[in-house]
């Protein structure tokens, strides 16, 4: 899905699970293997009208970016807290007619003993619910917190994230909204608060041939992120367009481009200074391929970028191998 920028229209896609649970019914029953930018990976199998699957290694972005601003702090930390360590997810659900639900609950937990004693642990649940005219999802983090005993404690406080899908003929209205907030506690110091708040809401259309799906849609996308005294707040209206095409029996092409137009702004407040921006350039690109062979399929993505440059760091940055049983 990188390539195609995240489509809503396109056929579902493995990683769609970790938004909507019940979209492992949009695919078949099938082994995938990814490597990127991280080490991911499991399996989905259906028995009669339920289906089941456990996926290993997918990490959650928000409790890693809580984690990684305190360890790129100025001076760096002499220990650093530890990310989000090998989580594994087990997804289960059931077909009703033309409607869908399904239910996953994530986990992990590590430590690492030298001194001073570190350990981390996450726990999580997503909910989600297909029909043929609509969707809607939820996601619940239940505990996030990673530690240097006796020396700082990071703990996420609520982690939320819904949203859902309309479908209109050949078209396609949705809504995300994620909220996320924790502190870092030093031990004997203060809590050092911080917040993000993110929605988009959309519209997206699709053309579809045999051979051909081509798609472009709108969006409006607004962030903000405290971290007291700090606030960053940020309003794009992104337009793009992509395609996905099969050039030959064993070979599909696929990619898309996206730029914000009208509405791009953003503001950066330390608490003392502010930065306003506007219409600084943030055009995105996506290309990737598939090699059908058979029951397997392997699946290469060139990163997003922004300069339009081919060189050896971005080919292939996600490359998977799907095996369909």
């Amino acid at each position: 899905m990188a390539a195609l920028g995240e489509s809503v229209t396109i056929a579902d896609d493995v990683q769609e699970v970790f938004r909507n649970p019940a979209e492992m019914f949009g695919f078949g029953d099938l082994l995938t293997i990814e490597y990127g930018g991280q080490a991911e990976g499991g399996f989905f199998r259906s028995s009669g009208d339920t289906k089941y699957g456990i996926y290993f290694g997918n990490r959650s972005a928000s409790f890693n970016a809580g984690i990684d601003a305190f360890n790129n702090t100025t001076p760096a930390p002499a220990v650093t807290l530890l990310n989000e360590q090998n989580p594994f997810e087990v997804f289960y659900g059931s077909k009703m007619g033309d409607s869908a639900w399904a239910l996953s609950f994530k986990y992990s937990n590590a430590a690492d003993k030298a001194t001073p004693n570190r350990k981390v642990n996450t726990m999580g649940l997503r909910a989600g619910y297909n029909t043929d005219a609509f969707e809607v999802y939820a996601a619940l983090g239940l505990a996030g917190k990673s530690e240097i005993d006796g020396v700082v404690t990071a703990q996420s406080d609520l982690s939320v994230r819904i949203g859902g899908e309309y479908f209109i003929g050949d078209s396609i209205a949705f809504v995300d909204i994620q909220q996320n907030s924790g502190k870092v506690t030093p031990n004997g110091g203060a809590d050092a608060k911080a917040s993000t708040m993110n929605w988009t809401i959309g519209y997206e259309s699709k053309v579809r041939s045999e051979t051909a799906h081509f798609f472009y849609g709108a969006k409006l996308a607004s962030t903000e992120a405290k971290q007291d005294p700090a606030k960053q707040t940020s309003m794009k209206l992104p337009l793009y367009a992509g395609v996905e095409a099969d050039a030959a029996s064993w070979l599909a092409v696929r990619g898309f481009i996206q730029q914000s137009v009208l509405l791009n702004s953003s503001k950066n407040d330390n608490g003392t200074t502010s930065v306003d921006t506007e219409g600084l350039n943030d055009t995105a690109t996506g290309l990737g391929a598939s090699l059908k062979f058979g029951k397997v399929w392997i699946d290469g993505t060139l990163s997003a970028n922004g300069t339009g440059n081919l060189n050896t760091d971005n080919l292939l940055a996600t490359t998977s191998l799907n095996y369909w049983f």
